[in-house]
């Protein structure tokens, strides 16, 4: 059995949501989002971090958001040996999606009343967004031959 999860608290950071009016057409857009995480000393519990962020195309109408969320996850070890850095994984991957319903919800909520209309964000794929974060983490993290 793998290890269980659970949201034990959440709290926005920063939440700020914004109408922008203009000539242009409002256009679909796609979140940037950001993943972080952490582990407080002496306890299995993992924190996991979301930020959100979208801003519509220069000359469009749409929503411009900036929001960042923090949850503290329960880790229950499942019956299986699972080592530190699956479980990390595991405990990242499972927070990400966790919040980002929460952000979902908290967006379309907020938004129902303003003049653009409701907005859903969509879906995401979350083990693609981790997977880019740690190749543009590698990347960064290789020395520049010409730098020296």
């Amino acid at each position: 059995m793998h290890p269980r999860f659970k949201l034990r608290d959440y709290r926005f950071l920063d939440l700020s949501i914004r109408w922008i009016q203009s000539s242009g057409r409002p256009t679909e857009q796609t979140p940037a989002v950001v993943i972080s995480d952490g582990a407080p000393k002496g306890t299995t519990d993992r924190v996991v971090a979301l930020k959100v962020s979208l801003a519509p195309p220069a000359e469009c109408s749409g929503y411009q958001i900036a929001l960042s969320i923090t949850g503290l996850l329960s880790v229950e070890p499942g019956g299986e040996e699972i080592d530190e850095e699956n479980l990390r994984s595991l405990a990242v991957l499972n927070g990400a999606m966790i919040l980002y319903g929460i952000v979902r919800a908290e967006v379309a909520s907020m938004t129902s009343n303003f003049p653009g209309g409701r907005l859903l964000l969509p879906t995401v794929y979350m083990q693609e967004i981790l997977k880019n974060q740690a190749e543009q983490a590698k990347i960064r993290a290789t020395p520049n031959p010409i730098q020296g």
